[in-house]
């Protein structure tokens, strides 16, 4: 189930039946990143929540001098707001 960890956090943090989590899965769209691939920004036009599956989120803020300060991570079976 492509959607196994999700469907886990949310039993474990909700009362959601089977019902209701499979028709909240028709709000979302599962996207593989590529390594060093980044999400898509609000500023850029969308809004996104990241459930992390497999892998991990680094969330950095980049400085006008092109540094990349790590702010947080996301790691398998957490969510993040970018």
């Amino acid at each position: 189930m492509i959607f196994g960890r999700l469907h886990k956090y949310v039993a474990q943090h909700s009362s959601l039946s089977d019902d209701d989590f499979g028709h909240l899965l028709t709000y979302l769209t599962p996207k593989s990143l590529l390594r060093n691939q980044t999400l898509p920004a609000p500023a850029q036009g969308c809004q996104v929540e990241a459930f992390v599956e497999r892998g991990c989120l680094r969330i950095y803020s980049p400085t006008q001098t092109g540094l990349e300060p790590v702010l947080d991570f996301a790691i398998e079976g957490s969510h993040r707001l970018p």
